[in-house]
């Protein structure tokens, strides 16, 4: 073998052509084509599915404090602390409970997008608040009703939503996805008869 045709072959053996790489990015970019959104579905699912298992649990603690004969007008804690109405409303209580102030643990809810664990007992959410998308928002505002509720991705996504009806005199729960559309479902709870929401 001559000295030219040794050089040829220690070239040819040193790397990969053109070709061959082109050929491996293609199939790298194929795969992820593939991978990248079974990964974002997957979460989203479970996300979804997170938040399910949380407006079920703020559900029970909802029933279980309707039969404990408190008032339920409402007041939200930005009017004052949550403690000073806490023996007569429902809505502090829970507030209370869900955040961790009444019994001293936290219940653990967390909003799976935003990883904020507050929850917010105000008639209105704040886009520029570092507290928002919270993990829970109890309101009575008329605008966060489930039937006039629209669609704000950066104010509500994965966040539930405990809605004193004064219309329906009703507590509703539901919940908003990571693109800030409220849940299919919603959970009414119709107050006992001596029991209002105002």
């Amino acid at each position: 073998m001559t000295s030219k045709n040794r050089t040829q072959a220690n070239t040819r053996d040193a790397g990969f052509t053109l070709a061959e790489v082109m050929a491996v990015v293609m199939i790298l970019s194929i795969l992820m084509l593939i991978a990248i959104p079974r990964y974002i579905d997957s979460r989203d699912r479970a996300a979804a599915a997170v938040l399910k298992v949380n407006q079920r649990v703020i559900e029970t603690k909802i029933d279980a404090l309707i039969y404990s004969g408190y008032q339920t007008l409402y007041k939200r804690s930005d009017a004052g602390s949550p403690d000073t109405y806490l023996s007569t409303r429902l809505e502090t209580d829970l507030e209370l409970d869900l955040g961790g102030g009444k019994y001293g643990t936290k219940e653990g809810f967390q909003n799976p997008f935003s990883r904020r664990e507050n929850v917010l007992n105000w008639n209105t959410v704040n886009v520029s608040s570092a507290s928002t998308p919270p993990a829970v928002f109890i309101t009575n505002a008329t605008t966060y009703r489930y039937e006039s509720i629209g669609t704000n991705p950066t104010r509500l996504a994965g966040t539930i939503i405990v809605q004193f009806n004064t219309t329906r005199n009703t507590i509703d729960c539901f919940y908003m996805d990571r693109y800030g559309k409220k849940s299919a479902t919603l959970t009414r709870r119709t107050l006992p008869q001596g029991m209002s929401v105002k």
